[in-house]
């Protein structure tokens, strides 16, 4: 079961066409991860505290990094 406020949503897009990237790895300094989906959207569930720093990649970008806090939408440009 997912508690509302325990993940960071967001979505990754391309920095140029603003298009988004789909199936892009979003993880965590904790280990977990997650692959946004066609649409370039995720949500990562985290529950050590209530921030984070996560990583998105994706082949042909370079990664980007980001600090998360719980509940947070992020729009992550690549």
């Amino acid at each position: 079961m997912q508690l509302f406020g325990q993940a960071v949503t967001g979505k990754i897009i391309d920095a140029d066409t603003q298009q988004p990237i789909p199936f892009a790895t979003v993880r965590s300094v904790a280990g977990q991860a997650v692959v946004a989906n066609v649409g370039g959207m995720f949500s990562l569930d985290f529950v050590q505290s209530d921030t984070t720093t996560i990583w998105v990649q994706s082949l042909g970008y370079e990664v980007a990094t980001k600090l998360a806090v719980k509940g947070d939408f992020l729009l992550i440009a690549l």
